[in-house]
């Protein structure tokens, strides 16, 4: 029988279950937020983690007790892999992975949607529409539960919106 791996804690011996993973560096606005040293540019092909590497990464983070990953960056919408990296994620439910969030301007969205929400839950396309809409009136966090139906979170441009898009 294998060795029972402990959970990661912090300093002060919480449980750490949450992980925010940097997907790119790159963002196609010039906000402080994400570049607060100034634009961030190309180096190399080589300067991000492949789908599989960060798989890998998120599946060893998975196995020492983190459930939930948000995807962030700079602008993660600008990996033209994004699909990819959200089905290789969303394949971490077996392992205990219970929420894939993606933080997001949302400014490239709209024809990523229908497909991150058809990888990362295996619905049908009917139902993609529908939850993609919702998705995207909300802005800048999307967040794919596992193990329940896709919720979008308004940003403070987007308040009330979400009376709007009923998922459940």
């Amino acid at each position: 029988m294998p060795a029972t791996i402990p959970p990661l804690v912090d300093p002060f011996g919480r449980r750490i279950a949450y992980l925010r993973l940097s997907v790119t560096p790159y963002c196609n606005f010039r906000c402080s937020y994400c570049q607060p040293h100034g634009p961030v540019l190309p180096v190399g092909p080589r300067d991000e983690m492949t789908p599989a590497e960060i798989e890998r990464l998120a599946s060893a983070f998975v196995r020492l007790g983190v459930m939930k990953i948000r995807l962030t960056g700079g602008e993660p919408t600008l990996r033209r892999d994004l699909t990819e990296i959200v089905e290789r994620l969303a394949a971490l439910k077996a392992d205990g992975l219970r929420d894939l969030s993606l933080s997001t301007h949302a400014m490239f969205l709209a024809p990523l949607a229908a497909p991150l929400l058809a990888v990362a839950w295996a619905i049908p396309d009917e139902r993609v529409g529908q939850l993609a809409t919702c998705a995207l009136v909300a802005g800048s966090a999307v967040t794919i539960p596992l193990d329940r139906q896709p919720v979008a979170t308004p940003n403070a441009h987007a308040t009330g919106t979400m009376k709007r898009c009923s998922t459940a």
